[in-house]
């Protein structure tokens, strides 16, 4: 039976975080990559106390709509992110009673009710978006508001005079207050909170960024000079951190939260800022206020050094004089960089002038900016300089043409992550060092994800005759020489071991896909996401049983397209076949009856049992039905809807495809068949009377970007009056 070779790992962020990095920086789920050029050391830009910019408040709700305040007009516009968006209009969320005095920041709540702060009056004024109504006009207690954040619990609401938070509810007004004492330095006052954190600046324009919930004297949690604003901000992977601005012109700093620190992230390029707000919009992205209008930030500001190192900390073996096997990496490596790698090893048990720890650039703990690695006493030990140095020169990596090493284990197509491989060239030990030297362009840095070390190596020297491993020297050629023929080998054991896997439609490569489908007679179409064909496949047998019938076509359509479209069959919508006997009393009078209806079915003007002319409702209805799809269609999909409606559905029937595009009318619908009354995860219910459909509000799926709607192929055909 073949024996699973174990493996020594390096992935996780602890792991990462305790090598010694030099040039190096920490990516969030694990990793390490080219430091950026520190951004954090900039001139300190006035007191901080207020914005130059017009624009001093930003905030989304949760249809996208921007709000913004404008210092110089006295008023708050709404609209929408770039050149003709918040900022150009003339319309804003107003109230004959309300008169902005000189608004700043702004807040939405998640009952979407819109806080505006106004210093000049001393006031909070509260109007409910869904309506357009103002709502009340509030002081939250002795001294000015200076910003405002969203809490767990109502807003936070930051007062000066004296410095302090206040807990405002829209609709009990202020709840609680919160005295607030520089922890940090004496002289600092709050100028911004965000979150649960609170922007501290000196008159000598250092920043420091503490939880309003710290204790006084505690200390802060982050230093940036310069820092002016801060935001909330959440990554792609849904990490909470925080979004600090340092002025105009400059790049704004990122920074996520790490085992009780922080970890920066690259700076974003923000062309035009002025200096005034920021905001997260639904959709995570920053937008920020300019001289014209509103922006959102233009990508990655950083510039990477061009060589850094990473040293990993000791790896035990567990038995002494062992021959480590080859090495994996997984890395993306672009054009014109480059990852190099070199070992070490010994059989020494302890090594005097061991190196010490190196924090990555990236990692800031308060202001001393200690790496964050909880209990950093059990990290194993560094090797001593002069080991180092007499280490073996680094040699190329070799790219696999035939992906990971672990058994058949893909990659989806769009990963741009690599394994590489090369084998451990250092004599037997125990103990195992890794220095990655990575090196960049300045503009392009390669990453790395992970590396496995195969512990111990090979034993095919035990099956030569002894003589051709008695000298170490002619022992560890050899080592090197049969590694890639006998990893080959154990790589194509393993895959045999595991070929259960190829008749898992969760777990069979990708490009297997079209044999396993064979063997169930399906011929795969390659439009379909590769999940969608995989769920197939697991569904066939089970769809074969029942094909032809609605469910099916339904179950198939959506697997395809991610939603369960709505299938209404013709007949159901045809209504009455002919007028109705009997008259409402306030209408006209009946007409008379000339005709007998038992030999000419004809009473008077009228029918009954059917439609008079030339086409029946068993014509118009029978054999024939409509396929509604929420949402709108690109030309590929409809294609795909169509060929999957053509061969599924039984042949004597006609069909009709209709898609619902932004929403659904109102007026001729029939819920449960012909409309989808849902829940968005960014829209929320609509209040009858207090909407506008097509503008503030749609009924259905939506979403805060609606795309141009392309042609339907039967646009508002289904029966009964469309989607």
């Amino acid at each position: 039976m073949m024996r699973t070779r174990p493996v020594k790992i390096l992935a996780d962020a602890d792991q990462w975080a305790r090598c010694a990095h030099q040039g190096t920086a920490l990516l969030p789920g694990g990793g390490v990559g080219l430091a950026w050029t520190d951004l954090r050391s900039a001139p300190p830009i006035g007191d901080g106390s207020s914005a130059s910019g017009t624009a001093v408040g930003l905030a989304f709700d949760r249809w996208g709509r921007l709000y913004r305040t404008d210092t110089t007009s006295n008023r708050v516009s709404v609209g929408k992110v770039g050149p003709a968006g918040a900022g150009t209009g003339t319309g804003g969320p107003s109230s004959p009673d309300i008169k902005y005095t000189r608004p700043t920041a702004l807040v939405v709540d998640g009952d979407q009710v819109l806080y505006i702060l106004d210093p000049g009056a001393s006031r909070v004024h509260l109007i409910d978006l869904v309506s357009g109504t103002a709502l009340q006009s509030v002081s939250p207690g002795p001294g000015t508001p200076a910003g405002a954040t969203l809490g767990k619990v109502g807003v936070l609401v930051l007062l000066h005079g004296p410095d302090r938070l206040v807990v405002l509810d829209a609709r009990c007004g202020p709840v609680r207050h919160q005295e607030l004492v520089p922890g940090c330095a004496r002289e600092a006052r709050p100028v911004r909170v965000a979150g649960g954190y609170i922007l501290w600046r000196r008159p000598d324009g250092r920043g420091y960024i503490a939880r309003h919930d710290r204790p006084a004297g505690d200390g802060a949690e982050l230093e940036v000079d310069g820092a002016t604003d801060i935001v909330a901000w959440t990554d792609n992977s849904g990490r909470p951190g925080l979004l600090v601005a340092r002025g105009p012109g400059r790049p704004f700093l990122r920074f996520l939260e790490h085992d009780g620190g922080w970890l920066e992230m690259e700076p974003l390029e923000a062309p035009g800022f002025d200096g005034g707000a920021i905001a997260a919009s639904p959709s995570g992205r920053i937008a920020y206020s300019s001289a014209a209008a509103t922006q959102w930030t233009a990508g990655s500001a950083a510039r990477f050094v061009r060589e850094g190192r990473v040293l990993s900390y000791r790896l035990d073996s567990g038995a002494y004089g062992t021959r480590w096997g080859r090495l994996f990496l997984d890395a993306i490596i672009p054009a014109q960089t480059g990852v190099a790698l070199r070992f070490l090893t010994t059989d020494d048990d302890e090594l005097a002038g061991p190196l010490d720890a190196a924090p990555a650039s990236n990692t800031a703990r308060g202001v001393s900016a200690d790496a964050v690695v909880p209990r950093p006493d059990l990290t194993p030990p560094f090797p001593p300089r002069d080991l180092l140095d007499a280490a073996a020169a680094a040699v190329p990596l070799h790219r696999r043409r035939n992906g990971s090493e672990q058994p058949w284990h893909q990659r989806s197509a769009d990963d741009p992550m690599e394994t590489f491989e090369q084998p451990v060239t250092a004599p037997g030990g125990r103990y195992l060092w890794i220095e990655a030297t990575l090196t960049g362009t300045g503009r392009v840095a390669p990453t790395i994800e992970s590396i496995r070390v195969e512990v111990p190596g090979h034993d095919l020297l035990a099956a030569l005759p002894r003589q051709f491993s008695r000298e170490p020297a002619q022992a560890d050629f050899l080592q090197r020489l049969l590694a890639p023929a006998e990893g080959l080998l154990h790589e194509l054991d393993e895959r045999a071991a595991n070929r259960h896997v190829l008749v898992d439609p969760a777990a069979v490569p990708q490009e297997a896909l079209a044999w396993l489908a064979g063997f169930t007679g399906l011929a795969l179409d390659r439009r379909w996401p590769e999940a969608a064909r995989r769920q197939l496949i697991a569904e066939t047998f089970k769809l074969y049983r029942y094909r032809g019938t609605l469910a099916v076509v339904a179950r198939i359509l959506e697997l395809y397209l991610g939603n369960r479209p709505s299938i209404v069959e013709n007949w159901q919508t045809r209504g009455l076949g002919g007028r109705v006997l009997g008259l409402d009393p306030s209408g006209p009078e009946s007409p008379g009856v000339g005709a007998l209806g038992r030999s000419t079915g004809a009473l008077g003007r009228f029918s009954v049992g059917g439609r008079r002319g030339s086409q029946s409702s068993f014509a118009a209805a029978a054999h024939r039905f409509t396929v509604i799809v929420p949402g709108t269609l690109s030309t590929e999909q409809r294609a795909v809807a169509a060929l999957i409606l053509d061969s599924q559905r039984p042949a004597h029937t006609l069909y009709t495809l209709c898609e619902t595009h932004e929403g659904m009318r109102v007026g001729g619908f029939r819920v449960g068949l012909t409309s989808y009354p849902a829940q968005h995860p960014v829209l929320g219910p609509a209040t009858v009377s207090h909407i506008r459909l097509g503008d503030d509000a749609v009924i259905g799926y939506g979403s805060i970007t609606v795309p141009a709607p392309e042609a339907s192929s039967a646009a508002g055909a289904a029966a009964g009056g469309g989607g």
